[in-house]
Order: C-alpha cells, then structure tokens, then sequence
C-alpha cells in the first residue's frame, strides 16, 4: 500500500510516476493482477522512499 499520493506531498518526479502507475492500471485492468504494472510500482516505491 502506498502513501497519500496527493500531488502536493510529492516530488514532481514521484508525480510523473504515480501518473505512470495509474495509467498502467486503467490500460492493464486485468494483466495488473498478473505483474504488467510491477516495473512502474517498483519505479515509484523507489521514488517515495528517496522522499
């Protein structure tokens, strides 16, 4: 589960990220459960942690 993923809170960087992983899922709304979104979450959650 991931933080509050408000704009504001995050880096515009992390932003583009979480966009990216949103996109993935309205894309991939099945083949999300099967890891197509993997590499974009990883992205992310290496991104918030950086934060």
């Amino acid at each position: 589960m991931h933080p509050d993923l408000s704009p504001h809170l995050h880096t515009e960087e992390c932003n583009n990220l979480i966009r990216e992983l949103q996109q993935c899922h309205e894309q991939k709304k099945f083949t999300k459960f099967l890891g197509a979104c993997n590499e974009a979450n990883s992205k992310l959650l290496r991104c918030l942690k950086n934060e």
